[in-house]
């Protein structure tokens, strides 16, 4: 009776033995199970992460393509600006010469040019060369005045070297090309030279 009772006893502790070892073998099968789960879903969260910047580096890129193609677009889109030639001038240049206007001028070197044959209402900027040509700009007075190639400048008659004596002064247009701030514009010798053709200019000098 004794030899059963331990024998029963030891049955039964080795059943409780046998179930926490059953326990613990399902422990250690379910914690790398949930270690990979949780493993899983960083690496899940990682790679969405990724994904998500990448499409929305992708999208911002093609914002930009797609700002770059609609501006080249209306570039292409609009009017070439003409580039401006020698007697290019306003509309209406007849009704303020009160004569047909005359081509005949030509640059010969660089500088500032009062047109003889259009009664120095216009006058030309003449600079460098282009496509093997000088390259020339016209330009018109305003209403009543002449280009004084004494001064550069549009002027009352009256205040202006007579036009067809202006190729006299196309000198001075050397004294503009040096460059110097400290040389004076007109010399003495220029101021003499205008002053028999305008009355009283020497004295205003």
């Amino acid at each position: 009776m004794g030899d059963r009772l331990i024998t029963v006893m030891d049955n039964s502790s080795m059943s409780i033995s046998t179930k926490e070892e059953k326990k613990e073998i399902i422990n250690t099968m379910i914690v790398p199970q949930r270690l990979f789960q949780q493993r899983d879903n960083e690496l899940t969260w990682i790679l969405s992460s990724s994904t998500l910047r990448l499409f929305s580096f992708n999208m911002n890129l093609l914002h930009c393509l797609c700002l770059v193609i609609m501006c080249l677009t209306v570039s292409l889109a609009m009017p070439k600006r003409a580039k401006r030639e020698a007697y290019d001038l306003p509309d209406g240049i007849n009704l303020l010469l009160n004569a047909d206007l005359k081509s005949t001028f030509s640059c010969n070197g660089d500088g500032y040019f009062a047109d003889v044959d259009n009664n120095c209402q216009v006058f030309h900027v003449c600079h460098g060369y282009e496509e093997g040509r000088p390259r020339q700009w016209s330009f018109a007075c305003g209403n009543q005045t002449v280009f004084n190639q004494l001064t550069f400048t549009c002027s009352y008659p009256e205040e202006a070297v007579p036009c067809d004596k202006a190729p006299d002064f196309f000198y001075l247009n050397g004294n503009v090309q040096q460059g110097d701030p400290e040389v004076p514009f007109l010399q003495d010798q220029d101021v003499q030279n205008a002053a028999a053709f305008i009355p009283g200019f020497g004295a205003r000098i």
